[in-house]
């Protein structure tokens, strides 16, 4: 049986990675990395 912790570890991680796949083809879209970096350092 897997434990609680392990498995919001694993939700957390994929929820993470869906995100950081989703923002980089949002910035693909939208003029590439320079776009992703204003939005970081806004």
């Amino acid at each position: 049986m897997i434990s609680a912790t392990s498995l919001l570890l694993i939700i957390l991680a994929y929820v993470g990675l869906l995100y950081v796949v989703a923002a980089l083809d949002i910035s693909a879209e939208s003029g590439g990395d320079a776009n992703l970096i204003a939005e970081v350092t806004a």
